[in-house]
């Protein structure tokens, strides 16, 4: 568990692996892994601890923990979130010193004007707007999260007469209560925001947090023990390195069955960004009136009232009808780099292709006249959550749930990976696949075909001369592979699409190359609007002789444009060029959308970016 602790003491997450990633984000638990004011606080905790029981000098205290919070805000890169930690407790370390009392939100206004000075960026971050926003709601909530002192002398009486067990559990009940209700309060306040930022709602986090609670403080401690005495005193190192690894181990655990528990969490599409800005608003108004008895009914009426707006807002329907008002305020444009909007009333009938940019992989999403859904290919090569995110949140912003079909080129992991995650979001009617896919079955592909199963999703194989059933006007034709596959590689046998709608055409082509790609240039001559590039726009993909059976208008390249991928991206483009053809690269255009109708070839994309020719 060595990465999993250097994360967790430092911050340092390029070696955990993207699973245990997801594992804390589902769960709401990621704060554990980001370094942040829990992480200070919990080191600030441990010399108040100290200077509560009197064997220090309170002054070397306070100074020894400003001095190491200082130094430990430095040795995790200063992330906004620290920062803000750090100020608070300097602030509070420095008034305690002088003898003044620090009011909590002067010292976050504090903190918030040191932040912004120093990252200004950050006012955009959802990091740190959680992290203010949890330091808000626990000073606003203090009256409820700290223990009322007993100023009755009858109930001090009472209670010094309880024996110590019974006191010991009465304030271990009390203290897990506050600890519970801190964490409750401070979910609930955050939920807008998370909602928006990840659609990923999780109630389970409720619980989880609080679990986790004192094995992560075991696990600071033991670590700080190990990085700050270890080098100087061996077995020092060895026994709290033993104690971090096992509370590590004990997070894992809770964090693993957290989200094995149906219902710990869901994937729902989020409200309008000016809805979550309402909810904000209106805690502020409530904050400010909260010392009016006749507002306390209204912090539970009101949040109800929004939750139930939201999640209408957030249903297609919902969708559907912001979409239109959005439309009807804005003036009418024709600009390339449009934010993809979905057919408008003004605008004829058409069939939608929508190329993702997932870095080196492929999403195509299909949109049918008639409302029928297709997908191409969802994968990315590397983690593979990035390619279910991006198709999800397409879909929703379209107000879909639902996929009529899915189908899959080929055996590669970065034109399929994303597939498991993307079932966790959204559902699926029919699982199309080429003739060979599943015949070298891998650890990837035994993932895919237990998340299909597992979600009783049908699967069907496909090859060249079979036609999808599909709304009028539609033709889904398969031209590659044949029945039985073509001796090769995965990529020879890619599953290749003809999507035609109103006399136009877009060719997908998976990651074909020969012999595959000699087979089908064997055929008769395609004339097509839009293909996409064999093979993210390999080489090996011969370009020239496509270009010329395929005579293309437009090239997509779903691919990425890393280290020494620049000069083979314009020899492939000067080739496809040299036959008339405008290529276009998601790594720098983003998203690609294509729009097929009786009145033309439409291409628009994400942003202006630079031609890779």
């Amino acid at each position: 568990r060595a990465p999993l602790a250097s994360a967790v003491l430092l911050g340092l997450r390029e070696q955990l692996d993207p699973e245990r990633n997801e594992d804390f984000l589902v769960t709401g638990t990621v704060h554990v892994l980001s370094i942040s004011g829990l992480h200070i606080g919990i080191l600030a905790a441990g010399f108040w601890v100290l200077l509560r029981t009197g064997l220090i000098a309170e002054r070397p205290l306070l100074l020894a923990a400003m001095s190491i919070t200082i130094l430990y805000a430095f040795l995790t890169g200063l992330e906004p979130p620290v920062v803000r930690a750090a100020v608070l407790i300097v602030a509070m370390c420095l008034a305690r010193l002088i003898g003044r009392e620090a009011f909590g939100f002067n010292t976050l206004a504090l903190a918030g004007i040191v932040v912004l000075v120093y990252h200004p960026a950050s006012l955009f971050l959802a990091g740190p707007q959680l992290s203010f926003l949890a330091v808000a709601v626990m000073i606003l909530a203090a009256p409820l999260l700290m223990p009322p002192p007993i100023t009755d002398p009858l109930d001090r009486l009472i209670a010094s007469a309880r024996s110590w067990p019974e006191r010991a559990f009465r304030y271990g009940v009390s203290m897990i209560w506050r600890m519970w209700l801190t964490g409750a309060l401070i979910w609930a306040a955050a939920l807008p925001l998370v909602w928006l930022r990840y659609q990923l709602i999780s109630p389970g986090a409720l619980v989880l947090n609080l679990l986790v609670w004192v094995p992560i403080a075991m696990a600071l401690y033991s670590g700080f023990a190990v990085l700050l005495i270890g080098p100087l005193v061996p077995l020092v190192a060895t026994m709290a390195g033993r104690v971090c690894d096992w509370n590590l181990h004990l997070i894992e655990a809770t964090i693993a069955w957290g989200r094995a528990i149906p219902g710990s969490y869901f994937w729902f599409p989020a409200p309008p960004g000016w809805w979550v800005a309402v909810f904000y608003v209106g805690l502020a108004v409530l904050a400010l009136a909260s010392q009016r008895r006749s507002m306390r009914l209204w912090w539970i009426t009101l949040p109800a009232i929004w939750l139930l707006v939201a999640l209408l807002l957030a249903t297609p329907a919902g969708k559907a009808r912001t979409e239109v008002l959005r439309h009807a305020a804005e003036p009418s444009t024709s600009c390339a780099a449009d934010n993809l909007p979905g057919n408008t009333a003004n605008e004829p009938a058409a069939l939608t292709c929508t190329f993702l940019s997932v870095g080196h992989g492929v999403a195509c999403l299909v949109e049918m006249p008639d409302g029928q859904t297709l997908l191409y290919d969802c994968g990315q090569l590397g983690s593979p959550q990035g390619a279910a995110r991006s198709t999800a949140s397409l879909l929703w912003s379209r107000g879909r749930w639902h996929l009529d079909s899915v189908i899959l080129s080929h055996a590669d992991v970065d034109h399929y990976n994303g597939v498991p995650e993307l079932l966790e979001r959204v559902s699926v009617g029919t699982f199309y696949v080429s003739p060979v896919m599943f015949e070298l079955p891998n650890a990837a592909l035994d993932e895919l075909a237990q998340a299909l199963d597992s979600r009783g999703v049908a699967v069907r194989r496909l090859h060249g001369g079979q036609r999808l059933s599909t709304g009028p006007d539609v033709r889904l034709e398969v031209l590659h592979p044949p029945r039985r596959g073509v001796i090769g590689s995965d990529n020879a046998n890619s599953l290749v699409l003809l999507v035609e709608y109103a006399g136009r055409r877009v060719l997908l082509t998976g990651d074909l190359e020969s012999p595959g790609l000699d087979d089908l240039l064997a055929e008769e001559p395609l004339d097509c609007d839009v293909i996409l590039a064999p093979h993210h726009g390999s080489r090996r993909s011969d370009p020239t002789g496509f270009s010329l059976w395929s005579t293309p208008e437009y090239v997509i390249v779903s691919g990425s444009l890393g280290f020494g991928d620049e000069r083979q991206a314009r020899e492939v483009a000067d080739s496809y060029a040299a036959r008339g053809a405008k290529v276009l690269h998601t790594a720098t255009t983003g998203c690609i959308e294509v729009r097929l109708s009786a009145s033309g070839v439409q291409v628009r994309t994400m942003r202006e970016g630079e031609p890779v020719r």
